[in-house]
This record gives structure tokens, sequence and C-alpha cells, in this order.
């Protein structure tokens, strides 16, 4: 089951489904399956979105939906992570943030999610 339940939560990052991605999520906290694996499962789809991107087989919206996905289910593993006491290997920690009102959040929002798949701990202050 916890196979099917990874595996799920990738398919959701990558067919931009966050509905998907956060029943998915919590999914794998009933399941009980490691935060960290469940983590890792995310930043796996989410490169394989960027790297199609980087070659050019897909575009920006679709990068913005696979990213909206994955930030549908990060707060839900993130929040079990830290109930659990696991800790996740950081390249170090990034704190992120916009002026009230600004218009950048979409731009800001890619930013955090690839740090975070490149392994940081992203601080998004809103």
């Amino acid at each position: 089951m916890a196979l099917e339940v990874i595996e799920s939560l990738k398919r959701a990052v990558v067919e931009y489904d966050a509905e998907g991605a956060a029943g998915w999520a919590r999914k794998a906290v009933v399941e009980g399956v490691a935060p960290v694996k469940a983590m890792q499962a995310l930043t796996e789809a989410i490169r394989q979105v960027g790297d199609r991107f980087g070659k050019g087989e897909l575009w920006l919206p679709d990068l913005v939906g696979a990213a909206d996905a994955m930030q549908a289910a990060m707060p839900i593993i993130e929040e079990e992570l830290k109930k659990t006491g696991a800790k996740r290997k950081s390249l170090g920690i990034v704190v992120v943030g916009t002026v009230f009102g600004d218009i950048h959040d979409i731009g800001k929002a890619m930013v955090c999610t690839l740090l975070t798949a490149g392994g940081f701990e992203v601080h998004d202050h809103r």
C-alpha cells in the first residue's frame, strides 16, 4: 500500500493535480508512510517536471501547475515530519518573502518549490 501512495503522490504532481496531491499526502499520513519518503517522492516528481521544462518539453504553466500540486501536499507532509521528529537532509535554510500585495507570488512560489526540491529548507514569509 505504501508504494501505491508514493506513486500516486508523484503522479498527482506530474499531472498538476493539487487536490489529488493533498489527498495522497493525507493518505500517506494515515497509512504511516515515512514523511521523509513522501517528501522525496514530491521532490522526484517536481524534478521530473523541471527537467522536462529545461528540455523545452513543458512550458511555464506546466511548471506552475506542478509546483501548485507540490505546495498543496508539502504542509501536510511537513506537519507529519515535525510530529515524528524525523529530519531530512538539508543543504541550508533559505528565507523568502515579498512585500504585502506584491504581484510576484507566482515567481516566489516557483523559487520556493525548486529550492525545496533542490534540498533546501525554505521559510516562505507571506
